[in-house]
């Protein structure tokens, strides 16, 4: 008999019933900050557009979202390292379960996540954008010239991702690429645009902002979508597989 993959239902879940709770009361809060957040930053520019830079309220610089000390950075930071406990609650589950493969590949997007969570508050691939931008003599698109090295990793991680990511259900997996090409739409695909209007008319206009607002956004969303699909993953039963026969 030609060997295939069968999969019973388990009645076993990742998430007892208490945490379940637990993860999506905390899910509805992130999503609730995050929406705060992104209005604070929209309410921000349109404020300072209306009324210039210098108000009573001062420029409310804690709420820009182009800037490295802010209120933003911090929940960006915080986001990604709440979608890192998510991973590493599975991997334990893979470790339950005996399930090795998928231990490694939730332990080793975790880490991947809590590098992600402190390079949003350190900034280091800001800092290699003037040297890289000098050796390589880069403008337009590529005047933030850290997308390079950074498409180049994006690429090698979703190619090492890509078979574990298909082994979920349809719905998980459509899900993960979904909140993965959100968040890279932002942080890679926008970048290259708001470079290509630093380069041309410089930082201090409002389609740089414009940009960089929705840039931001789409970083954020990513991250939200990301923890919501997880979560949902996490809280439904699931398939095990079982020896073919």
């Amino acid at each position: 008999m030609r060997e295939e993959d069968t999969y019973l239902r388990s009645e076993l879940k990742i998430l007892t019933e208490d945490e379940t709770q637990f993860f999506k009361m905390a899910q509805f809060f992130v999503t609730a900050v995050a929406l705060l957040v992104l209005t604070l930053s929209i309410f921000r520019e349109f404020y300072l557009l209306t009324l210039g830079r210098e108000t009573l309220l001062g420029n409310l610089k804690p709420f820009e979202l182009d800037n490295e000390k802010n209120i933003g950075t911090w929940f960006s930071s915080v986001l990604i390292a709440y979608c890192a406990l998510l991973t590493f609650r599975c991997c334990f589950d893979g470790h339950k379960r005996k399930d090795y493969y998928a231990r490694r590949n939730w332990f080793l997007l975790g880490l991947v996540l809590l590098s992600m969570s402190m390079e949003e508050i350190v900034g280091f691939h800001e800092r290699t954008t003037g040297p890289l931008r000098g050796l390589l003599n880069a403008d337009g698109l590529l005047y933030f010239t850290w997308v390079v090295p950074g498409i180049l990793v994006v690429f090698l991680v979703s190619l090492y991702f890509i078979p574990f990511v298909l082994r979920f259900p349809l719905k998980t997996t459509v899900g993960i690429v979904f909140s993965g090409a959100i968040y890279v739409t932002g942080a890679v695909g926008m970048e290259l645009i708001s470079g290509s209007i630093a380069s041309g008319i410089g930082l201090e206009n409002n389609y740089y902002i414009m940009v960089t607002i929705i840039e931001e956004t789409l970083e954020i969303l990513g991250f939200i979508c990301f923890s919501w699909v997880i979560v949902d993953y996490m809280s439904a039963s699931q398939f095990r597989k079982s020896p073919a026969t």
